[in-house]
């Protein structure tokens, strides 16, 4: 009897210890946390990392430089703005009036007279504007070449980068051409002459198999007959000279005029346009009606510096023992 009682004894004794222990690794929860004590801590977000120089350090401000947009074929060249009489003309119509929000196509062509000009842009980076008495023709417009020819007159130039594309601008017979990725300069094609002056950024200017680079604040100019010249500070103003005349009434239909200013200037002597060479000479005839006449010399540069020289009254009279007039450069005064 007392071998049975101690058996059961056993047998409940192990069967109260095995109860508690699946009570306390099943069904009893966990110790909840004194008051006090920290709850868990997460693990630290990770800092964004800055984006790196081409020198392999951190960008200016620690922030990601922004990326060019990649260039998309453009359909057109817009109008943006207007000043007085502005025309266009396609290969299948003559010049008749352009309008703000007009859109240009390939092989057409923009002029604007006398003080007037055009806002033109193929996009928000790539923009120009036509100065008065010019002519602007669009010859390519892809992703990555905007080629135009001037064929007269300044353009004026804010070009931004975008990927590989580049600005080409090519004179009347395509025998220079100015060439940029990016950068603001203005390009003047006088006659067979085009010339270049850069504010920001490096145009290249190519005439006769030889270029030269047009860097931030220099001038330079090219035509069919001679290369590039080298580059140089454009001047704070355009040379002009040309000595007033001695004799006010003559009896011949025309007047010489000539004179110097600097090399690849533009050169208008009332409504003519006058050849000027290398070294900044020119000479051209002026045509005079009976009565008097008025004789004007204008010269502009690529950077848009205009010099100003008024001949005043020249009186053409065929009575006049006086056969003919001529007007010319001589000695500074």
């Amino acid at each position: 009897m007392r071998r049975q009682l101690l058996i059961y004894g056993l047998v409940s004794a192990a069967l109260i210890g095995l109860a508690i222990l699946v009570f306390e690794l099943v069904i009893a929860p966990a110790p909840s946390a004194p008051p006090n004590s920290p709850g868990p801590v997460a693990a630290p977000a990770a800092e964004p990392r800055a984006a790196a120089s081409p020198d392999g350090g951190p960008a200016d401000g620690d922030q990601p430089a922004e990326a060019e947009p990649l260039p998309s074929k453009p359909d057109g060249v817009t109008v943006s703005a207007l000043t007085g009489r502005v025309e266009r003309r396609s290969p299948h119509e003559g010049w008749r009036p352009v309008a703000v929000g007009d859109r240009l196509g390939l092989n057409e062509s923009l002029r604007t007279g006398g003080a007037s000009s055009a806002r033109l842009q193929v996009d928000e980076r790539s923009r120009f504007e036509l100065a008065e008495d010019g002519e602007l023709s669009i010859r390519e417009l892809t992703e990555t070449v905007h080629q135009f020819q001037l064929r007269g007159g300044r353009i004026q130039v804010d070009y931004q980068p975008s990927g590989e594309r580049v600005m080409r601008i090519e004179s009347p017979d395509a025998k220079a051409v100015a060439e940029a990725r990016a950068g603001k300069f203005g390009v003047l094609s006088a006659g067979k002459v085009v010339s270049v002056a850069a504010v920001e950024g490096t145009v290249r200017l190519t005439a006769r198999d030889q270029s030269v680079e047009v860097g931030p604040g220099q001038i330079s100019s090219a035509s069919d007959t001679w290369g590039p010249l080298d580059a140089k500070p454009i001047p704070k103003a355009v040379l002009l000279k040309v000595v007033d005349p001695t004799r006010r009434i003559v009896s011949a239909r025309h007047v010489t005029v000539q004179g110097r200013t600097d090399p690849g200037a533009q050169v208008r002597i009332n409504d003519r346009l006058a050849t000027v060479d290398q070294q900044g000479r020119f000479k051209t005839r002026v045509p005079l009606k009976e009565g008097s006449n008025r004789v004007v010399v204008v010269s502009l540069d690529a950077a848009g510096h205009r010099q100003v020289h008024d001949l005043g009254e020249v009186v053409m009279d065929p009575s006049s023992p006086v056969q003919q007039m001529q007007i010319q450069w001589g000695q500074d005064k």
